[in-house]
């Protein structure tokens, strides 16, 4: 039922957005089958392929900008800047549910901080039972990281990792599902290694998210997760060097997690 649901919810997202898209397609092409000159006609169909060209580089410069800005912000010893990042990035998004998933993005990085009371007071203003199953799970998945973050309640946290996951199923095929996925399964495969039940998925799914320059908190997560791996397997070196990523990506989760020794 969730898949089905969630698929719905995103397919909606996806249509508000592209109204605006769909428009000015049948307004350009219903000017150019109007003219009479093929120069005027190829000259519009163009000119809309190099605007929305443009519109795409915009939006993906803005977001390699956002995540840049989000990666010095994870760096200060405070969650000051990187609430501050949150609130301007989700100030002008008309997107459905934006103050849910403002309250998991504003928990999700005070949970990196060790400010376990803070976190859950951010998801508090939130209704999450009467949201849709994909918004459920974002609130699910920030008491997930408070869970294993802040209180070391790893069983818990572990708990609550499959239980984002299972409500936030898309049907394969379904735009945006691979983002989603990447998100749910690196917080299981977090909350696994601390509980050392690892299974095969485990370290590879850690090992891409700790790649993810475009996505600072989930890389900053995925290397803790691959430090305590290391750290479980007595691995003196390895562990090392994770450490040091993990300090340069985020000093603040290490030192909590880790003690910062």
């Amino acid at each position: 039922m969730s898949k089905q649901q969630n698929r719905k919810y995103l397919l909606g997202l996806w249509a508000r957005s592209l109204v605006p898209v769909v428009l000015c397609v049948m307004v350009v092409s219903t000017l150019a089958s109007s003219s009479r000159s093929h120069v005027y006609s190829s000259a519009l169909l163009f000119g809309m392929l190099g605007f929305f060209g443009f519109i795409a580089g915009l939006v993906w410069w803005k977001v390699r900008g956002t995540s840049a800005a989000m990666a010095r912000a994870l760096r200060s010893p405070t969650p000051e800047l990187a609430l501050d990042l949150v609130d301007r990035s989700f100030r002008t998004t008309t997107v459905a549910d934006a103050d849910a998933f403002l309250a998991q993005t504003r928990s999700g990085v005070l949970a990196l901080y060790g400010e376990g009371e803070r976190a859950r007071e951010a998801l508090r203003p939130v209704d999450w039972e009467r949201r849709a199953p994909l918004v459920q799970a974002a609130g699910v998945v920030s008491e997930s990281l408070i869970a294993l973050i802040c209180d070391g309640d790893f069983a818990r946290g572990l708990s609550d990792a499959y239980r984002a996951r299972a409500l936030a199923e898309v049907t394969p095929g379904t735009l945006g599902r691979k983002t989603s996925n990447r998100l749910y399964d690196t917080v299981v495969a977090f909350a696994q290694v601390l509980v050392n039940e690892e299974q095969a998925s485990t370290l590879p799914t850690l090992e891409a998210s700790a790649k993810a320059k475009l996505f600072p908190k989930l890389q900053a997560i995925a290397v803790a997760g691959l430090a305590a791996h290391a750290h479980r397997a007595d691995t003196a070196e390895h562990f090392e060097a994770r450490r040091r990523e993990l300090a340069s990506l985020a000093p603040k989760l290490d030192e909590v997690f880790f003690g910062g020794e």
